[in-house]
């Protein structure tokens, strides 16, 4: 007896064979590695390459020296207690100036910042005002943070001034004047100082006489 054989030459049928289906090429992307990385990048090389006007830089470095006393102050114990020399205080009070809106106010009598802040052909996400931002006094003081930005080194006590703008001219015009007017900050605080020592001074001597007086009378 003999078995039967089945011969069958032509196609497999689809319905006893599984073809899994090839996934989209669009779904092969790896969408997070786009968002995160490539998305952002692509961006800035668009606004940095095609968009963002130049910006010049002026760095300008100084130093407060403090001159040295016989007296000190009680004040200047309580700063030196805490770390503090006269001298810091002294850079400290000229950063606080070229960020305060006394020196805003300083240059606009000198520049007219509205147009050095944001001049004609700027690009609109850097210069003054920027989309959203108001045209006042206090929105000037902080778009002016953006151009100005100053630092201490503790180690050497040299403070950094860096100056930003869409002209070099400007920046090295605004860098000149805000260091004018620490420096006349810094005098006026010097004088003040010699004037009150001075007027210590004669405190004491005629305190003094009196004392010298007193004790000549009783002798």
């Amino acid at each position: 007896m003999t078995d039967p054989q089945l011969n069958y030459l032509g196609p497999i049928p689809k319905a006893l064979t599984y073809e899994k289906p090839r996934t989209p090429w669009w779904r092969r992307l790896p969408i997070g590695l786009l968002l995160v990385v490539v998305l952002p990048t692509l961006i800035a090389a668009i606004y940095f390459l095609l968009i963002a006007s130049p910006r010049y830089v002026s760095e300008s470095r100084f130093i407060v020296r403090s001159v040295s006393g016989s007296q000190v102050s009680p004040l200047g114990l309580v700063l030196q207690g805490a770390g503090l020399s006269p001298a810091q205080t002294d850079a400290f009070a000229v950063h606080d100036y070229v960020m305060s809106p006394v020196g805003l106010q300083d240059l606009r009598r000198r520049f007219d910042m509205r147009a050095i802040l944001g001049p004609r052909g700027a690009d609109i996400f850097s210069r003054y005002p920027r989309p959203g931002e108001k045209l006042s006094d206090e929105g000037m003081r902080k778009a002016l943070h953006r151009f100005v930005t100053v630092g201490y080194d503790s180690t050497t006590g040299i403070s950094t001034l860096r100056v930003e703008a869409f002209r070099p001219e400007d920046a090295q015009a605004v860098s000149v004047a805000l260091l004018s007017g620490g420096e006349q900050l810094i005098n006026r605080l010097n004088d003040r100082a010699a004037a009150s020592a001075i007027a210590e001074a004669e405190a004491n001597q005629d305190l003094a006489r009196t004392r010298l007086a007193e004790a000549q009378q009783q002798l």
